[in-house]
């Protein structure tokens, strides 16, 4: 193989040390090192091959997240393993050598894989607020939105929420194997109080439990590949809730804030000479406030409120 050549100026020197009264044979011993640089230089192939690739993947937080990595895995596992057994395969190895060395390739992969997993986990709070203020901020087209009074907000909050809570679930837990789990299924009906549909293929019998999260342990997944607890979920998605309120209150602001937010047209007589000056514009904020706290009652705001005729500016 190539990396073997880069061992010729190896040998020489070897050869040229050589006692020649102690008839030394380094042949097994040089090709014990070659077949070491090889199967190092296949581990280096897989962690390139899988690393990023796996990061994006989890990052990404879709529901077949686990299934795209299997197949990566797979994929790329076995590329580097053909390649690898064509380059020892000149070493006159017993199968049971060459069938450990491949072995190790995999558990390697195996371990790359789990290793992500864990570095992502260990960090899913910070990637559910990234996902939420992506979905919450961002349009259909990944346009900033503008708060104009004609965006859904309850809605908006819904589906960013929903995107945040899916990448939890994916990290919850590692999923190398295809057996099914219940763990997105119990996170949205706790969590979301059922609001969001999860897959018809999932069964949606939840056992019956006052709290479905005060658990250590998941339905169905070992504890080495539980990433995430259910009482820890439940204790992030609190704190998740906590440090993303903030960014809902700021649109609801500026919704309420924006001129075209909705103020019925009969309100706003003896302002619309002097909208653009500030007392005209403090005006129309109250209001917006005032519209926003009655529910949009104008019957209500018509008895209790009476706007000024425009002041004469000149």
């Amino acid at each position: 193989s190539q990396s073997c050549l880069h061992l010729m100026t190896f040998y020489v020197l070897l050869s040229e040390a050589a006692i020649r009264q102690a008839n030394w044979d380094a042949s097994e011993v040089r090709d014990k090192l070659c077949r070491d640089i090889d199967a190092h230089a296949s581990s280096k192939q897989l962690t390139l091959a899988l690393n990023e690739p796996v990061e994006s993947l989890l990052e990404a937080g879709r529901r077949d997240t686990w299934a795209s990595i299997r197949k990566l895995l797979k994929r790329e596992t076995e590329v580097v393993v053909s390649d690898f057994s064509k380059t020892i395969a000149g070493f006159e190895l017993k199968q049971t050598t060459v069938d450990s060395m491949v072995q190790n390739l995999r558990d390697y992969a195996i371990n790359l894989v789990r290793k992500k997993a864990r570095e992502d986990a260990g960090k899913v709070l910070i990637c559910m607020k990234d996902r939420f203020s992506t979905v919450f901020k961002q349009d259909n087209d990944s346009m900033p939105r503008v708060w104009t009074g004609k965006e859904d907000i309850r809605a908006i909050t819904k589906d960013a929420r929903s995107a945040s809570l899916r990448l939890l679930s994916v990290l919850a837990a590692i999923r190398l194997s295809e057996n099914p789990d219940k763990i997105e299924n119990v996170l949205f009906s706790s969590l979301m109080d059922g609001a969001v549909a999860v897959p018809s293929s999932q069964d949606r019998s939840i056992k019956a439990s006052a709290d479905p999260l005060a658990s250590s342990t998941w339905e169905e997944v070992s504890p080495t590949d539980t990433l995430i607890t259910p009482v820890q979920c439940k204790s992030l998605w609190r704190q998740f809730i906590a440090e993303t309120e903030y960014t809902v209150t700021q649109a609801v602001s500026a919704q309420r804030s924006d001129p075209r937010s909705g103020i019925p047209e009969k309100l706003l007589i003896g302002t619309k000479n002097w909208g653009s000056t500030l007392i005209g514009y403090e005006v129309k904020m109250l209001l917006v406030e005032l519209v926003s706290l009655c529910d949009g009652s104008y019957g209500f705001m018509k008895s209790h409120l009476s706007v000024p005729a425009s002041p004469n500016l000149e």
